[in-house]
């Protein structure tokens, strides 16, 4: 199958079946590519999913014979689903590999998403986390590349608009970073620390866009990996923030404000790390934010349950229960600040 021009005699037969409208032929190929795929062969799947066959590969699921009516995945795929770069990826193998994974999460979420077998799947995601951690290793080792990033970035001539790309992108980085192993994702938030990441999160923090401060704080989560580097951050900053407010002062905003209960929880968690998990490496650190937190932080926790009314409760209700589950943790964890 792979040694006797194979794929390409499908290719031609798939293109012919359909310039002559031949929906029996159409049909058969179909069945054919489907049975392929579920050979779950690496050999096969890395044929496939290339550059020279995989939109074919989709042309031909788009017959199925189950389906009376004819999808249109390629030119979807080809017109509207197209990877926009916030900052231009000079690297060919980058953009290419950025690309298949896109297609081959579409083959296995839209095209196929009840005829694969768990171990198909199961391959199909490995296939994918490899890749990911590809585009992430190579873009974070590209210097070029997360210096014009961070630059543009903290340009003070950049466009809302695309500042929320270079946001939503940076979160996408994040995210995809999960691949890598445990060593390498602590490694990647120390690089981005480093590249001033955590002014960039706490300018975004301020802005009034839901949709940026959810990403932020999606960043700012993936970052507490390292929880230290958030707490020297925070120790460091507190005074010198702009606008008066540090990003230590803009998490305990975030908790008290009405985003809705997934950002609500991703504010919750953020504290909830830095406020735990003291190690013997890092416990000088741990202490001195835990002291800045109940010194600048904990009376306005209290004071927004004190002062909210009963007739308020309905609307504040995911609010004050929130900060109530953050102040049983701080009881739990620090009963010695507590009392």
């Amino acid at each position: 199958m792979l040694q006797r021009d194979f794929f390409p005699k499908i290719v031609d037969l798939f293109r012919t079946c359909k310039g002559l409208g031949d929906m029996d032929g159409l049909h058969k190929i179909f069945r054919l590519v489907k049975a392929i795929i579920l050979l779950n062969s690496a050999a096969i799947f890395d044929k496939i999913f290339s550059d020279d066959f995989i939109l074919d590969i989709i042309g031909v699921l788009e017959y199925d014979p189950e389906d009376r009516n004819v999808q249109n995945h390629s030119a979807f795929l080809k017109e509207h689903a197209v990877f926009k770069e916030a900052i231009p990826i000079r690297n060919a193998s980058v953009v290419s590999k950025i690309h298949q994974t896109y297609r081959i999460c579409y083959i296995k979420d839209v095209i196929l998403p009840k005829g694969l077998d768990e171990a198909t799947l199961a391959s199909l995601n490995a296939i994918i986390n490899a890749n990911n951690a590809f585009v992430v290793c190579l873009l974070k080792d590209d210097t070029s590349f997360m210096q014009r990033l961070f630059a543009t970035m903290r340009s003070s001539n950049i466009s809302a608009e695309s500042k929320r790309e270079l946001v939503l992108f940076l979160r996408e980085f994040c995210t995809v970073s999960s691949s890598l192993q445990p060593a390498q994702r602590m490694q990647l938030s120390r690089d981005l620390a480093s590249r001033g990441v955590f002014d960039i999160i706490s300018d975004v923090l301020r802005s009034q866009e839901k949709v940026l401060v959810s990403a932020g704080t999606d960043i700012l989560h993936y970052l507490t990996q390292d929880p230290n580097l958030l707490r020297s951050y925070i120790a460091n900053h507190e005074e010198s923030s702009r606008e008066g407010i540090s990003l230590l002062g803009l998490l305990i905003e975030g908790i008290a404000t009405d985003f809705g209960g997934e950002m609500l929880c991703q504010f919750l968690e953020i504290l909830k790390v830095l406020l735990d998990g003291c190690t013997a490496d890092t416990v000088t650190q741990c202490r001195d934010f835990i002291e800045l937190f109940y010194e600048k932080c904990f009376d306005k926790l209290i004071n927004i349950i004190e002062s909210s009314r009963v007739e308020e409760y309905s609307a504040k209700l995911e609010i004050l229960y929130n900060i109530c589950e953050l102040l049983c943790f701080c009881a739990r964890h620090h009963p010695y600040k507590i009392k």
